[in-house]
């Protein structure tokens, strides 16, 4: 069984493994070193997008239960919020990043020659419907990278007017039409 041996004038603590056995009292131990049972609490779900942990260590002079000669040591844990600055920054970057993920640059790219190609080469007029779907496509691929946006400014302006905590989700990409694939 793991204990913490605390040096009583230091201040410093380690996790053991009780002397005993048999989980009876251990004497001759320094007058300066005690003993602490060890309770732990579940460590909370926290996003860390947002929140940060703060682990609390407790040295407490009641008997700790089963083992009553010592006393009890317990870690709790605190979920503190980030700066509002430190959210922000991170809207920003899982933003790029869900953007980027779901619609890579170089796809991007590849729409931007495709709407030229069919809005200068060919014209309107001479469309077939493949080409109207990729357009219809494109354009809809685009305004929903543009909502992501508008999303994260929205966000954005909840925390910072009504603290209202983000909750990192984004809308899903629009699904390539049929005639497309």
């Amino acid at each position: 069984m793991k204990v913490v041996q605390k040096d009583l004038i230091t201040g410093k603590h380690t996790f053991i493994d009780y002397p005993r056995n048999d989980n009876k009292p251990v004497y001759g131990l320094s007058t300066n070193i005690k003993l602490y049972g060890i309770i732990i609490d579940n460590v909370p779900s926290y996003d860390t997008r947002t929140h940060f942990i703060k682990e609390i260590e407790l040295f407490l002079d009641d008997p700790f239960s089963g083992m009553e000669h010592l006393s009890t040591y317990k870690k709790t844990f605190e979920i503190i919020q980030l700066s509002n600055e430190q959210i922000i920054s991170n809207l920003n970057t899982y933003i790029g990043d869900h953007i980027d993920i779901a619609y890579p640059s170089w796809e991007q790219n590849k729409h931007t020659g495709q709407l030229l190609r069919l809005l200068f080469q060919k014209g309107q007029e001479s469309w077939d419907e493949k080409d109207v779907a990729r357009y219809g496509w494109i354009v809809a691929t685009a305004d929903w990278a543009k909502g992501c946006r508008l999303l994260r400014d929205q966000m954005e302006k909840d925390l910072i007017e009504n603290n209202i905590i983000p909750n990192f989700q984004w809308p899903e990409r629009p699904i390539k039409p049929e005639i497309l694939k």
